[in-house]
């Protein structure tokens, strides 16, 4: 079939800095709130209000993943909705910033193929940024990958902080008070807790890859804490 004659196929290593570069990330999600006529002046701490679903208490967070896409890919996670094309047997509330853009325009009835998404992007860059920098001023290095056993630990951790929020009926309801989240969907997306030896309590959001395998941690601070919100195994920078 080809290209049309005004799109030019985008390379791997382009597509590649646009998923590294958190502004392309940025660029999506304000598209995405115009598209589908979402409220973008609501936050919580490092949480954005989503722009899949009417999300009045900010459920939706930005974050680098080095795991499952590598190169320090930027998604944009839900744990209100799963808006990313998923199912009750493979929850998939994560996506990167083509992706955002793609699950958008398809919303309204004006879906964009891969290549077409990656223009767009580059486009509202140029307009907003110029061109697009070298590669050494673009792309932020990656945190390093977990340790194995680091990640078995986090595994091991997480399943008992969702026992602990399961079995406790007055963090359950104050996860909805503070949160607005319920049981149900705590209990699907596998919303955990936890008490630091710090005396610091956290509320905890896993990220899976596609094989429903942990690959990290959001952790939000519930009352006074140390830290506002960090991830875990890997310290990375949260938007």
């Amino acid at each position: 079939m080809g290209f049309p004659e005004t799109l030019q196929p985008i390379d791997n290593e382009t597509v590649k800095r646009i998923k590294a570069d958190h502004r392309f990330m940025d660029l999506a999600i304000a598209e995405a709130y115009l598209l589908l006529q979402r409220r973008q002046d609501l936050s919580q701490g490092d949480n954005i209000s989503c722009p899949f679903h009417r999300d009045e208490s900010p459920s939706g967070s930005i974050h680098q993943d080095t795991i499952m896409k590598g190169q320090g890919c930027w998604l944009f996670t839900c744990h209100g909705c799963k808006w990313n094309n998923s199912t009750p047997q493979r929850p998939k509330g994560s996506g990167d910033a083509i992706a955002v853009l793609r699950v958008a325009s398809a919303h309204i009835g004006q879906p964009l193929s891969f290549q077409e998404a990656c223009q767009q992007l580059l486009e509202s860059f140029k307009q907003r940024h110029g061109n697009l920098p070298a590669v050494a001023q673009s792309i932020q290095a990656p945190p390093a990958t977990p340790d194995p056993t680091e990640l078995a630990k986090a595994t091991n951790e997480m399943a008992a902080a969702q026992k602990l929020l399961m079995d406790s009926q007055e963090l359950l309801n104050q996860l909805w008070t503070t949160r607005a989240i319920r049981q149900t969907t705590a209990d699907r997306f596998g919303v955990g807790y936890t008490r630091e030896e710090t005396g610091d309590n956290y509320w905890c959001f896993p990220i899976l890859d596609e094989a429903n395998q942990l690959m990290v941690v959001k952790l939000h601070a519930h009352g006074d804490a140390t830290r506002k919100s960090w991830w875990y195994p890997i310290e990375c920078e949260s938007w």
